[in-house]
């Protein structure tokens, strides 16, 4: 079954429009040059059916990953432009650069859902700052395997009850992984 999309264009973004799943994504031509797919500008997408199709974990980890991402793709546009940033905004860049590189996902690569919220609340809290840029994908993959591996029942309970797991358990899993964790190269 094709489902119908409406393609509007202007000479700023592209807007595509689905009825059917009751959703309008905004492509910005300013999002297309990286290559990070979707390409997708968080602060005008929008969608009817909204937060109702998340979980509550996803609900909790996935605001605070809109913020931070439109606020890094605003600082980063002023940061083209700035001589001297300041440290505190060249670490709110740095930690934007890693979100985008957890929100990248291959072609035919389905991710599960609880492994979706496990690497989102990584990135936006911070356990992954440590970790250069080039690697957040190789680091991501392990601590997958490794959630896989020795917190699969955390990973279970994220998927069966839709919520968190007790934050003090994922931060001490996440924790334990990055002390054993060595960026190769």
């Amino acid at each position: 079954m094709k489902l119908k999309t409406t393609m509007i264009t202007s000479n700023a973004n592209r807007v595509r429009s689905n009825p059917a799943l009751g959703m309008m994504l905004s492509v910005g031509r300013n999002t297309i040059p990286g290559r990070t797919c979707p390409a997708v500008n968080v602060g005008i997408s929008v969608s009817r059916v909204g937060g109702n199709a998340q979980t509550k974990a996803m609900k909790k980890v996935a605001g605070k990953l809109r913020l931070d991402l439109a606020q890094f793709r605003e600082q980063e546009a002023f940061a083209q432009f700035a001589a001297d940033l300041d440290a505190s905004t060249k670490a709110q860049l740095a930690r934007g650069e890693r979100t985008v590189e957890v929100l990248k996902q291959g072609q035919f690569e389905p991710m599960p859902v609880e492994e979706q919220i496990v690497s989102i609340y990584a990135v936006t809290e911070g356990h992954m700052d440590s970790i250069p840029t080039e690697h957040v994908e190789e680091f991501e993959s392990a601590l997958m395997d490794y959630m896989r591996t020795r917190h699969g029942a955390m990973l279970d309970e994220i998927r069966e009850t839709g919520a968190l797991p007790e934050i003090d358990a994922l931060v001490a899993a996440i924790s334990e992984f990055k002390d054993i964790y060595e960026v190769e190269g």
